[in-house]
């Protein structure tokens, strides 16, 4: 008894509450047990079932009102035979009569579910499709399935490591085309010049940066996806990728339009 003791003292918040989490559970069942006692007594002695009168709440919706909010939301799961969405388990929690600090009932479920995953949450699991369950509610071969589902959604039915690989290739094989990766560069000749220029005359990158309307993190990225420092006022634009085969195309300053659907025909 005493070694239980210092147990329970030693428990973490957490901890502690997932044991409430189990008494809780405990007491359910010994409510319905008792209910079915009395049934039982009443139809063996040759009366009717007793009708127990209802409390104000079920047992379970008491249980969802009360509960911690992550606690609740793997309750609730526990009672759904399929897969719920956040929207879902907002709506039967606040039909349950749980009341919600958060303005938004379906971002803080979100929350709750996101730091049960990242504690290591054994039974909890998500789909695709913003879809949450438990791994006890299926067998371990409608399981495999879901979680397969999982692994490859958005991916044309291969592993993660199979649509990276191909991406990667595809990535390689436009870079050494001469091809453009990435999204269009929305720096022009003209702006690059202007900020040339005032670097030429001692501003400070950060200021000059500022004066051509663009951020230091946007020109930061851009030196180091493109060959800016040997680009000079009159090249073509935009200047080739780092690691690219210079591009054939030529086109007028600061047409940037005009050269990125050059390289897509």
């Amino acid at each position: 008894m005493a070694e239980k003791l210092d147990k329970l003292k030693n428990l973490t918040p957490e901890e502690a509450e997932l044991e409430q989490l189990a008494v809780l559970d405990v007491m359910l069942d010994l409510s319905r047990e008792k209910h079915e006692i009395l049934k039982r007594i009443a139809a063996r002695s040759g009366g009717r079932p007793v009708e127990m009168p209802k409390p104000d709440a079920e047992p379970r919706e008491e249980t969802l009102k009360l509960l911690p909010l992550r606690f609740a939301v793997v309750e609730y799961l526990k009672g759904c035979k399929d897969p719920q969405t956040l929207k879902q388990i907002a709506q039967g929690l606040a039909e349950a009569g749980r009341e919600f600090e958060a303005e938004n009932p379906t971002y803080a479920v979100r929350d709750a579910l996101r730091k049960l995953l990242a504690s290591g949450h054994k039974d909890l699991f998500h789909l695709g499709w913003a879809k949450w369950h438990l791994k006890s509610k299926h067998s371990p071969k409608k399981l495999q399935k879901l979680l397969d589902g999982v692994t490859t959604t958005g991916k044309g039915g291969r592993s993660a490591a199979e649509h990276g690989a191909l991406t990667s290739a595809g990535l390689d094989r436009r870079r050494a085309q001469g091809l453009r990766v990435g999204a269009p560069l929305r720096l022009t000749a003209e702006q690059y010049t202007k900020y040339l220029a005032l670097r030429h005359d001692g501003m400070p990158k950060r200021t000059a940066i500022r004066e051509v309307g663009m951020s230091s993190t946007s020109i930061y990225n851009y030196e180091a996806r493109f060959d800016l420092e040997g680009w000079k006022p009159g090249d073509p634009w935009p200047p080739p990728e780092k690691g690219s085969k210079p591009s054939a195309v030529a086109v007028e300053p600061g047409n940037v339009v005009k050269f990125a659907k050059a390289q897509n025909e």
